[in-house]
């Protein structure tokens, strides 16, 4: 009896869940993100970031509530790709930036609480081994950061991609 009872919940549900319609969140008209935006990360009060503020390659920016500069590069050679929030050991909120072009992730500390600002910006961890970095995946617990890179062509193939991780300290290792 209760399996029947879960498999009519369970289809009721997956009913409901085809009734449901995506909707575009920001528009091309209304964003100030350019064509290369990716990278979404959301901090810790639910606000959404993403790479390529105002059309620049270098920067990550809040989408919403309102469209606002988080980060500005100042190597012109950068390349910044995605962001990641982590709440640190003492309970403080840092984001992390992938920089694909200088294979290394930037650390952001001392978030101010009225602006959302971070006052300090340094390399979390290099390696010039990786192919980029692009995605970024956090394990709050340890604070150990997961990477991944491709080297996409048009032919890409199996083995033209690689992860890394960087432990607490920064130490950068391919998996």
């Amino acid at each position: 009896m209760r399996l029947a009872a879960a498999f009519t919940l369970l289809a009721s549900s997956a009913l409901a869940a085809n009734r449901l319609q995506a909707v575009p969140f920001l528009g091309a008209a209304d964003s100030l993100f350019g064509a290369g935006i990716e990278g979404a990360g959301v901090d810790k009060a639910g606000s959404i970031y993403a790479v390529d503020f105002n059309d620049d390659a270098l920067s990550a920016g809040q989408i919403a509530p309102s469209q606002t500069l988080l980060y500005q590069s100042s190597n012109n050679e950068s390349l910044v790709n995605g962001i990641r929030f982590n709440i640190d050991s003492t309970g403080a909120e840092e984001a992390y930036i992938a920089d694909a072009t200088t294979h290394q992730v930037y650390k952001l500390t001392e978030r101010d609480a009225a602006t959302g600002t971070f006052a300090k910006s340094s390399v979390f961890c290099h390696d010039e081994g990786m192919l980029q970095p692009n995605d970024i995946a956090i394990a709050p617990l340890s604070g150990r950061v997961f990477l991944s890179g491709m080297n996409w062509t048009s032919d890409s193939v199996v083995g033209n991609g690689d992860l890394w991780t960087c432990d607490s300290s920064g130490l950068a290792k391919r998996l």
